[in-house]
């Protein structure tokens, strides 16, 4: 019955448009209308990338803020990075990276930024495109300067002060924590004991738990499959849905599928260390 159910649901909710296969982006590669943008660094962007890709810095991406670092960007310099990476409203976007959590992070900026509809990430990302043997080079991209103009989305972010309020509402709320199992219960050694532990009731959903092989490469799970992951943890519409992790970019991955799957996430981008700072924290040993 479940699955029936979770069926019927994702025929109306999944968001196919916000993942494309290598063989799409192979067919779609010469599209003027197709951007590709590598969330990288300078030195792995110079040392090859898909052909024709343009260079989206990662360290501008985040920033460090109040002793936090992986911090989301004011919005004016958010602009400027998408606007200096070519971005313009009649482009789809495709991200990719070497690490699919920044691939993620990238996705979840746009869609803060109003611009998540124009977005898609590449299942697979440079891993399987250049595994495939796929046209790759070494050529900076050049770039004509675009013309992104943020409409924020505000609920997409919440902050420890709106978290604790929201907690105490009594509003129906699923936190999720994207960090491993043993970061969340604590059951941690050495000077990694401080990041141990988990906002209280808060459900842990490791974010590479939406991974799967596919041979050597790791895709994005079948929806129905990710589906029931998060039935599983009885995560419904009807809920205000926070994810987290350590500093916010493995929680990316969460909030991503969660929009792939139709859900409206917020993600708390200060994360455990932030919360850490301040609040109680939960621990449950093995």
């Amino acid at each position: 019955m479940l699955s029936l159910l979770l069926a019927v649901s994702l025929a109306t909710t999944v968001r196919p448009q916000m993942v494309v296969s290598t063989e799409w982006l192979a067919d779609n590669l010469r599209n003027p209308n197709v951007r590709v943008l590598d969330v990288t660094t300078p030195a792995e962007y110079k040392s090859g990338h898909i052909a024709g890709a343009v260079f989206l810095s990662v360290n501008r991406l985040m920033v460090r803020r109040n002793g936090v670092p992986n911090e989301m960007p004011s919005v004016a310099q958010l602009e400027e990075l998408f606007r200096d990476a070519g971005v313009k409203p009649t482009e789809r976007i495709i991200l990719t990276s070497n690490d699919p959590l920044l691939a993620a992070r990238a996705w979840l900026t746009l869609d803060y930024l109003g611009w998540g509809d124009y977005a898609a990430i590449l299942d697979g990302g440079n891993a399987k495109w250049t595994g495939e043997r796929r046209l790759v080079n070494t050529i900076i991209t050049p770039v004509k300067r675009g013309e992104l103009i943020a409409t924020v989305e505000p609920k997409a972010i919440i902050s420890r002060a709106d978290l604790k309020t929201l907690l105490a509402s009594g509003e129906e709320v699923a936190l999720l924590d994207a960090r491993d199992t043993d970061h969340f219960l604590g059951n941690l050694r050495g000077p990694e004991v401080e990041n141990g532990g988990h906002i209280p009731n808060a459900e842990c959903m490791p974010w590479d738990a939406n991974l799967a092989r596919q041979g050597r490469f790791r895709v994005l799970r079948e929806p129905g499959q990710l589906a029931e992951m998060y039935a599983s943890l009885n995560v419904t519409k009807r809920q205000r849905i926070v994810v987290y992790c350590r500093t916010g970019v493995e929680a990316s991955m969460t909030y991503f599928v969660l929009r792939y799957l139709g859900f409206r996430p917020a993600l708390y981008d200060g994360s455990f260390v932030d919360w850490n700072k301040t609040e109680p924290v939960a621990r449950a040993m093995r």
